[in-house]
């Protein structure tokens, strides 16, 4: 006797399928009236939820403001919420690679590596005249640099304005590679002739 109880519960969710199947009006399908009704029937859905949203907005905000007055920024308690998840932890690691790379970039990178230790002065000088080579400022030290740290200072701008002429030279043919000067235009004019 069980195989009728299964058919009849198969024939059952048969029925759901097609049902399921069966797509919904759009919105130029239906009358004005059954539109109508819709709009009112998700009015009274939608106005609870949206009561409910408000006072859980305001709850929250009341607990933020809460935990600041007792000394917890609230960028402090929405980074743990993000951290209690792995795609936060994921978004968290690229944020700080971002910043640390900017920092960096700025020359207040080595005042942010708290946990590196101690860096050699002369690594500091090296990175700061690099940084100065890159961003193509003039060779010259600070003048508060003693000879030594400026020497220092002078190899990473060296190095940093090295980096920089190979970047603008990409492109650039030898002049044995040029191009005749009047060949592109010979063929433009060519090419408009033709039209």
């Amino acid at each position: 006797m069980a195989r009728p109880k299964a058919k009849a519960r198969n024939g059952a969710r048969g029925a759901k399928r097609e049902r399921a199947k069966k797509p919904k009006p759009t919105a130029e399908q239906l009358s004005d009236q059954q539109r109508q009704a819709l709009t009112f029937a998700h009015r009274r859905k939608l106005k609870p939820l949206l009561a409910a949203e408000k006072l859980a907005k305001a709850d929250v905000t009341r607990a933020y403001e809460l935990a600041k007055k007792e000394g917890i920024p609230k960028k402090d308690l929405q980074l743990a919420i993000r951290l209690e998840t792995e795609e936060g932890i994921e978004a968290e690691k690229l944020e700080i690679e971002r910043r640390h790379r900017m920092a960096r970039w700025l020359g207040l990178g080595k005042q942010l590596e708290l946990f590196n230790g101690k860096e050699i002065a002369a690594e500091r000088h090296f990175e700061d005249g690099r940084r100065a080579g890159l961003d193509d400022f003039p060779a010259r030290p600070p003048s508060h640099l003693s000879q030594k740290d400026a020497q220092h200072w002078l190899e990473g701008h060296a190095t940093g304005r090295t980096a920089l002429n190979a970047m603008r030279a990409t492109g650039f043919k030898a002049p044995g590679e040029a191009v005749p000067i009047g060949e592109p235009v010979a063929k433009v004019v060519d090419s408009l002739a033709a039209h």
